[in-house]
């Protein structure tokens, strides 16, 4: 193999970032916990979704999200399983009123501390998204993106909430294993770009 293959195997940019963002979510997963148990008791039986319903129109928010439940391994499905509560979460404290048997309903400050979160991960899933694109090139996008990734890893390393920080810093110590070896090839994109 010309160069001995080294330039033939390239890592799935989306699929390290999820690694990247899984070893951080270990770190906090207590913090999400009572969202996930909390979307999972909405959507377990059509009663309680129609009691959800009500309460959203008790409130009218109509933002126009749906609830769904995250796969815990993949990034963009936990993003938005955090982002959509976060648009109910007035009508999850309703329903706690109200259903007696719903008893997941997140603190008020367990709701900031899932908003400052959704709020960190949204660069990751907005990344994710743009490689994960098929109708597109994405190989002249690869650097400059993980550079961004790398940058908002350092700055929320140096966050005052210590749930960030630390989840942080278990993201880094992921980051540096995957990208320390990455592809020189999907750096032949910058230099060849004139913009660059």
């Amino acid at each position: 193999m010309l160069c001995d293959g080294d330039f033939t195997h390239v890592r799935c940019s989306a699929h390290v970032l999820n690694l990247v963002v899984q070893a951080g979510l270990k770190v906090i997963e207590g913090s999400i916990e009572k969202v996930r148990d909390s979307v999972k008791y909405v959507r377990g039986i059509a009663a309680r979704k129609c009691k959800f319903v009500d309460c959203i129109e008790t409130f009218s928010l109509r933002c126009g999200k749906h609830v769904c439940q995250d796969i815990v391994t993949r990034l963009n499905s936990t993003y938005l399983m955090l982002d959509c509560p976060l648009a109910y979460h007035r009508a999850y404290s309703r329903l706690a009123l109200v259903d007696f048997n719903f008893n997941t309903n997140p603190s008020q400050e367990e709701w900031a501390r899932v908003e400052t979160i959704n709020k960190f991960l949204k660069p990751f899933y907005d990344i994710t998204t743009l490689f994960s694109g098929s109708l597109y090139p994405t190989s002249n996008l690869y650097f400059h993106q993980v550079w961004k990734i790398q940058v908002h890893i350092e700055d929320a390393i140096r966050n005052t909430d210590d749930a960030i920080s630390n989840m942080a810093k278990g993201m880094k110590e992921k980051f540096h294993k995957y990208w320390e070896s990455y592809s020189m090839v999907l750096s032949f994109e910058v230099i060849l770009d004139t913009r660059y």
